[in-house]
């Protein structure tokens, strides 16, 4: 876990994002549910922790012609049910994704993993 070169995305409606774990094991954590080529991926599921409870996510992203750059906007939008619930979790979640998109900002930016 926590290795980039353990994920996997198969960019096709029906296509998995997957991780692989160690002892051979491994997860999926979304499956693409859209696809508008250069314009807008969408996968469904509930990510990391998430998954173990009752929860539905969807994950969005769009890209957007932008005078010599692409804007790229991305959403994480989860709801559910959780006992007690997600205010202690959402926070957490936020932050692992905001550090998620910052890799791969850099990756898209640079060639380099971070």
């Amino acid at each position: 876990m926590h290795d980039a070169g353990n994920l996997s995305l198969e960019a096709r409606p029906g296509g998995e994002c997957r991780e692989t774990l160690p002892g051979g094991g491994g997860l999926t954590q979304l499956l693409v549910i859209y696809l508008a080529p250069l314009s807008t991926l969408r996968l469904e599921g509930a990510r990391g922790p998430l998954q173990v409870l009752g929860v539905a996510g969807l994950l969005t992203f769009c890209l957007k012609d932008q005078a010599a750059a692409t804007l790229t906007t991305a959403t994480y939008e989860a709801g559910g049910h959780e006992k007690g619930g997600f205010d202690s979790m959402s926070a957490a979640v936020d932050h692992v994704f905001d550090a998620q998109l910052g890799r791969l900002k850099t990756y898209v930016e640079t060639g380099a993993t971070p």
